[in-house]
């Protein structure tokens, strides 16, 4: 019997045009032991590609959501380096800026800064994290060609109703963190709270050739300085919600702090600058059925401050005291009707933005922007026998006001108003009963943000002539998913998918001494191919491996960078996870073992600043102990890899062709040695 796609079975937002990873706490929703693979039907069915990434063996780790992910096929991570330090996302080859990050469908990306800084969300507070991969669906604002990650808090008590659960937990390098849950049900209505907090001194050991790669003499080892950081979080959702039926009222608070210090580049530390962020975040989200049609509201109001601190003119372009306030609001409303074999969507979107940045240094000199955007999307779904059709059209109007003094922009810059259509089409065809294939074409556009023109961080600054990004995206895929076991073999799914985009204007980072600015390249080509498999034996062993090859090209009239790949774009990266499970003497005991790898990067639209590359290990046992305690141990980077021989290119003689070099992430920031993490969790 096809599978084929039902408003009425489930009524989450079909993805238009990407591609879905769903990490769920614990084990998936509704997952049936007795099919080859969880969300079988799912998978298969969907128009979008669909996996599944179970965390129940993540629980005790200290990970933060970028880490999570880090290893899912088409993304990468730019971190500040260790547990507790900065966490950029960035899928598919995209900036970072080009992957949409929301919570509870709230478009955090869109209101704060250049890329929202996912190292400061834990996992253990959320419920799921939905990743998509290429153009993002109408209904989480579509036009980006990197993703969107949208973050999804618990309501309630946990998976398994627990009310209450408390973790502390301790590591290398001076980590300490502690959280709380609490959720109840009160009368028709679900709560839930939590608290948490982290901190790392961040003071691991880095190897550096002071600048000098040709030079032996002055290599040395040093303790990272100024790399401590320290962050809580709280939150509180109260509500009612029933995902079956597509009904249902949240209303929900959360609020971040965070400071870290910026300890700048290894062969010139920064000893004195930080980074200060807080976050205040409401929102309140509505659905439910209005006659024929299912209405989904949500509103929201945001705040984040920002101070940046640099007195000794350590990075950046000068001494520097400055502070950052963004306000945000806006609401959505998405409607859905089923007529016949036909699904039909209208959406429609609003939001305004402010922002400030003050200079505390410079007698309280001010520079704002501000920004207004409305949206409205359309989308129908068609299910004709093995086929899945969907048309998608998303609309952006959007003005946005520099308000710049004439000492930053000569002459004046006048307000811009733009109208970024981002059409889509995407087919599934079940091939047969376990195989789908699916692909989609589509038109992407991507505004820059108010920090990538307007903003200072010091080591990043704004270009106020950035201009938006747009181009052709295209995405060719299949699914496997088999739903026999085959002997051993119990449970086995198998996604592969190549994508294609060309981008005029594409904004890229660039390093420029000690900054990084965001520039528009000109034309820019990415084609890539993606491979996702997980495979289960004997109910017990895990097995799942996800690899990347892409080749991100410049197409510039300047001979110095026209086919150079573009900055930060390794263009093979593999990651693979092997878990196991077994009780012994009435307990279970959880192991795992993860390998990731990633090729050489450039730092520089020339590529001659290189990162050189890398592969690290890392290896877990975790057991369930007595009077509901579990206990976990991890250890990361278990073969301690912090060097690099990286060949010279040319080589100066024969006899010297290598240099060593610190084992970095794609920004060139170098990445801890060997580091432990033991934890403890109890709940009930």
């Amino acid at each position: 019997m096809p599978i084929v796609s039902s408003f009425v079975a489930d009524t989450a937002p079909a993805a238009i045009g990407s591609e879905t990873i769903v990490i769920i706490e614990g084990r998936p929703a509704n997952a049936d032991e007795d099919e080859a693979a969880p969300h079988r039907r799912r998978a298969l069915g969907d128009a979008p590609f669909v996996t599944i990434l179970d965390t129940a063996d993540r629980r005790g780790r200290a990970l933060s959501v970028a880490e999570a992910i880090s290893t899912t096929v088409g993304a990468q991570v730019r971190t500040s380096g260790g547990v507790g330090g900065s966490a950029h996302l960035s899928m598919r080859g995209a900036a970072p800026g080009h992957t949409g990050v929301l919570f509870d469908g709230v478009p955090l990306s869109r209101l704060t800064s250049v890329s929202v800084d996912l190292g400061r969300f834990q996992l253990d507070e959320l419920q799921a994290v939905e990743i998509y991969r290429g153009n993002v669906p109408a209904e989480l604002g579509g036009a980006g060609v990197g993703g969107a990650v949208n973050l999804v808090t618990r309501l309630g008590p946990g998976r398994d109703g627990e009310r209450v659960w408390i973790s502390a937990g301790l590591g290398s390098y001076g980590v300490r963190r502690l959280g709380a849950r609490v959720g109840e049900h009160l009368g028709r209505h679900d709560v839930a709270a939590s608290v948490g907090y982290l901190t790392s001194a961040g003071d691991y050991r880095v190897f550096s050739d002071a600048g000098t790669p040709l030079n032996a003499t002055d290599d040395s080892w040093s303790a990272r300085r100024n790399n401590a950081s320290t962050q809580l979080d709280g939150s509180v959702r109260v509500g009612r919600l029933d995902r079956d039926r597509g009904t249902g009222t949240v209303l929900g608070v959360r609020g971040t702090w965070r400071r870290a210090g910026l300890p700048g580049l290894v062969a010139a530390p920064a000893l004195h600058a930080s980074l200060s962020t807080g976050m205040v975040l409401g929102d309140l989200d509505d659905q439910r059925w209005l006659g024929a049609w299912n209405a989904h509201h949500r509103a929201y109001l945001l705040g984040e401050w920002q101070r940046f601190v640099d007195r000794d003119n350590e990075i950046g372009l000068a001494a520097q005291d400055r502070d950052y306030l963004t306000i945000g609001g806006g609401g959505s409303t998405l409607w859905r009707r089923s007529v016949g074999r036909h699904l039909v969507q209208l959406g429609l979107e609003g939001r305004v933005e402010r922002f400030r940045d003050r200079d505390r240094w410079m007698d309280g000199a001010t520079l704002r922007g501000a920004r207004q955007a409305v949206s409205v999307s359309v989308g129908e779904e068609l299910a004709v026998a093995e086929w899945l059709l969907t048309a998608a059209l998303r609309l952006d109007a959007v003005r946005t006001d520099p308000a710049l003094p004439s000492a930053v922009a000569t002459p004046p810059m006048a307000a811009r108003t733009e109208f970024l259509p981002s059409p889509r089409l995407t087919a599934r065809v079940l091939a047969r009963d376990d195989l789908a294939v699916k692909a989609s074409a589509g038109f992407y556009a991507r505004q820059p943000t108010l920090v990538e023109l307007f903003g200072d961080r010091g080591f990043i600054v704004g270009s106020p002539e950035l201009r938006s990004e747009t181009g052709p995206s295209l995405e060719l895929g299949m699914v496997w998913a088999p739903a026999q076991a085959r002997g051993a073999l119990d449970q086995i799914l198998v996604e592969t998918a190549g994508f294609y985009n060309r981008a005029s204007d594409a904004i890229v980072f660039v390093n420029t001494g000690f900054v990084a600015r965001p520039v528009n390249v000109g034309a820019a080509e990415n084609l890539g191919l993606e491979l996702a498999s997980r495979a289960r034996f004997w109910r017990a062993v895990q097995l799942s491996i996800s690899y990347t090859l892409q080749r991100s090209l410049q197409r510039d009239p300047e001979r110095s960078y026209d086919g150079k790949d573009l900055p930060r774009h390794p263009r093979h990266a593999l990651a693979a996870r092997l878990e196991a499970s077994q009780r012994l003497f009435a307990r279970e005991l959880r192991g795992h073992a993860e390998l990731s790898w990633a090729s050489q990067s450039y730092l520089d639209r020339a590529n001659l600043q290189r990162v050189p590359a890398r592969q690290l290990l890392a290896a877990g046992l975790s057991a369930d102990v007595a009077y509901h305690l579990a206990l976990t141990l991890e250890v990361r980077n278990l073969l301690d890899h912090q060097v690099e021989q990286q060949a010279l290119e040319p080589a100066p003689s024969p006899g010297f062709t290598s240099t060593p070099v610190a084992v970095a992430d794609i920004a060139g920031l170098p990445l801890p040695g060997r580091s432990f993490f033991l934890s403890l969790e109890w709940s009930r």
